[in-house]
This record gives structure tokens, sequence and C-alpha cells, in this order.
């Protein structure tokens, strides 16, 4: 429908302004931790939030285009 193509096209834009907002992260020069903010010692203390989210971009921009 037009209403799933409109969603669809606003989560992709959603994602690729996701990931113009964190630009160019070069591991693990550019990695971070948030601190105590999820409640999961792993996420908040260990896991770099910009490589979660390009992880997860790839994933998802490539199934949006029909790449993967």
């Amino acid at each position: 429908t037009a209403h799933a193509v409109n969603c669809h096209d606003d989560l992709v834009a959603a994602l690729e302004e996701g990931r113009r907002a964190i630009g160019d992260h070069i591991a693990p020069d550019h990695c971070y931790a948030t601190g105590p903010l999820t409640g999961n010692d792993y996420r908040d203390l260990v896991e770099c939030p910009a490589c979660s989210f390009i992880l997860k971009y790839d994933r998802a921009i490539a199934k949006a285009r029909g790449e993967g």
C-alpha cells in the first residue's frame, strides 16, 4: 500500500540521517561508551553505540535496498 511505501521511505531516510550524523567512525579510535544509560553493563560500558548502529544500519539498509 501507499502508506507502507511512505513508512518504508521514512525509515530509510531516518537510518540514512543517523548514519550521516555519525559520520566517519573509525574503530577503535573513535569509539566511546555511554556510561549508565540502559542498565546493561555491557551496552553501557563496553559496546560503542556508533559501532552498534553502523552494524545494524548496514544490515537494515541492505534489506531495504533488496540486497540482503
